[in-house]
């Protein structure tokens, strides 16, 4: 659906989805993927030890400590290990931070680690959620740019949290300085994410920290203008 000459909420749900789902092939099916040759010797060693179901931490510390570079990325995943550990692989973020991983780094259309570890929806059990969490603050505690908008879309990691209706993200990277009413590339902020996606608990939890309901995005919109999803997007919304 299109207004003003551009297509509004630019797909936000499928286009991160879809990266999420090529990192799940990466980690399921990394051997499958051989034939493409990404890494080759160490550096595929510590890609196998990283992906594996528990990480294999200590031989990914004994591959770091070989001089394998900590801000190792598969070309066939776009994203460094940093990038990938936005599920329950806390210490081996912990570890990757020690040995000098960069929590800034870009891949994928210039996504940094915190993006990708606050996109998704809420877990369905606590623990994992805490883990997340956990791996969030590790994160920024590193030095993650919480108001890091240098990717292709000028998101911020507050409008993925919005848009993906992360209540208890939101709030961390508010109380880390994120900016409310940070506006991306199409002018629209993280409340226009979470009233377009009927967020309502996040959509308050955003006014109450200072959002701004009365800027206009590119095309003249507000947010409390709640404008439709786009049509690619309502099946997803109807299934949350």
């Amino acid at each position: 659906m299109k207004m003003g000459g551009t297509v509004y909420g630019m797909g936000l749900l499928c286009i991160m989805a879809d990266c999420c789902k090529k990192h799940d092939r990466m980690h399921r099916k990394w051997h499958a993927s051989q034939h493409r040759k990404p890494l080759q010797g160490l550096e595929a060693e510590m890609y196998e030890a990283f992906v594996k179901e528990p990480v294999d931490l200590e031989r990914l510390e004994q591959l770091l400590n070989a001089g394998v570079d900590p801000d190792l990325h598969n070309p066939c995943a776009k994203a460094t290990l940093l990038g990938l550990a936005t599920d329950e692989k806390s210490d081996a973020v912990r570890l990757l931070i020690k040995k000098g991983a960069n929590p800034n780094a870009r891949r994928n259309g210039g996504l940094t680690p915190l993006h990708w570890a606050v996109s998704g929806a809420d877990a369905d059990d606590e623990s994992t959620e805490d883990s997340k969490a956990t791996i969030v603050g590790l994160l920024l505690d590193a030095g993650a740019r919480v108001n890091d908008a240098a990717n292709k879309q000028g998101w911020t990691p507050l409008h993925l949290a919005a848009g993906y209706k992360n209540e208890r993200f939101v709030k961390l990277l508010v109380a880390r300085g994120a900016d409310v009413n940070a506006q991306d590339k199409a002018g629209r902020t993280p409340l226009h994410f979470a009233i377009a996606y009927h967020h309502d608990a996040i959509a308050q939890a955003l006014l109450a920290a200072g959002a701004d309901p009365h800027l206009q995005d590119n095309d003249g919109y507000t947010p409390t203008d709640n404008r439709p999803l786009p049509r690619e997007l309502q099946a997803e919304d109807e299934r949350n």
